[in-house]
């Protein structure tokens, strides 16, 4: 119903139009130099109207040529973001399961894609189980570069490497530094410990105590095997 009542106003106004043309063409005279255009005013407005719709759909199409770089890296960025999904999901899922070889070679992939520094401790963790030392410590390197605002947390993540490779003294280093930054962290303290226990150096662990107890971090076995006159 609507459509039709749609369809009889359009005839009635093309049937108004009809009658005013009839009746009264008028003129239009376009003068430019040597040049003279007459026509009637009605043809005139029709040819306008005519420019511009051909003024616009020209300017659509060009504006769509020219958009079409940006919709390309658009398109681009969502393929991105779809095989990062799809390769993170798989490394993942392939650490979990212990593959560290496939997971290896998916988190290459993924950080072909997105360079964040936690990446590439991904792959220093994949690296490290696999017991492929220097790949690790690459890794390692390249998660400092991109990840300069995170050093502590890289070097928290490295010193703890270091310690599942008996490299005992690298890691005693990193976490003395890390020890001055944050006397508190539990982490800190629990790997101090450890190291100190390992290494047996006795008087550094003694000075831990007192914080150690504070958080819990040290048990009546450890303490005795320290030095029996500890108290506790």
């Amino acid at each position: 119903m609507k459509k039709l009542f749609f369809i009889f106003i359009i005839l009635l106004v093309a049937i108004g139009l009809g009658f005013l043309i009839h009746k009264d063409p008028g003129y239009v005279i376009v003068s430019y130099q040597n040049w003279v255009i007459s026509t009637s005013i009605w043809v005139g407005a029709i040819t306008v109207i005519i420019a511009f719709f051909i003024l616009y759909f020209v300017i659509r199409i060009f504006k769509n040529i020219f958009s079409i770089p940006k919709m390309l890296r658009r398109r681009k960025l969502f393929r991105d973001a779809q095989k990062y999904q799809k390769y993170m999901n798989q490394g993942i899922a392939d650490m979990v399961v212990g593959d560290f070889k496939s997971a290896e070679k998916y988190l290459i992939k993924v950080t072909q894609l997105n360079n964040a520094y936690v990446n590439f401790l991904l792959l220093a963790q994949a690296a490290q189980a696999q017991n492929a030392i220097d790949r690790r410590d690459h890794y390692l390197q390249q998660a400092f570069q991109f990840g300069q605002d995170a050093t502590f947390a890289i070097s928290l993540t490295q010193a703890q490497f270091f310690m599942k490779s008996d490299q005992w003294d690298a890691a005693l280093i990193i976490f003395k530094s890390l020890h001055q930054q944050d006397p508190k962290n539990p982490l800190i303290l629990s790997a101090l410990k450890i190291i100190y226990l390992k290494t047996h150096e006795w008087e550094p662990l003694k000075l831990l105590i007192p914080q150690l107890k504070r958080q819990k971090l040290i048990s009546a076995e450890e303490l005795n095997q320290i030095n029996p006159a500890v108290p506790r």
